[in-house]
């Protein structure tokens, strides 16, 4: 950081909704991310790592896309 420059640091929570029937699973995790004062709204920050599919339904379903 340069000298001046002021910095902030904050905690969020994401809600993530399911619309189909094979919800996501989320292990716990920390995400960090750098967000600047001048990115466009539609900027991409970060990713939140999930699996779709459990091994159980990759076993029954023979294959996943």
């Amino acid at each position: 950081m340069l000298s001046g420059q002021l910095s902030s640091t904050t905690a969020i929570r994401i809600h993530v909704s399911d619309v189909n029937d094979n919800r996501p699973i989320l292990n716990d995790f920390i995400l960090l991310v750098d967000l600047f004062e001048d990115e466009v709204p539609v900027t991409q920050i970060g990713m939140i790592p999930a699996l779709m599919y459990t091994i159980k339904e990759i076993m029954l379903n023979g294959k996943m896309t």
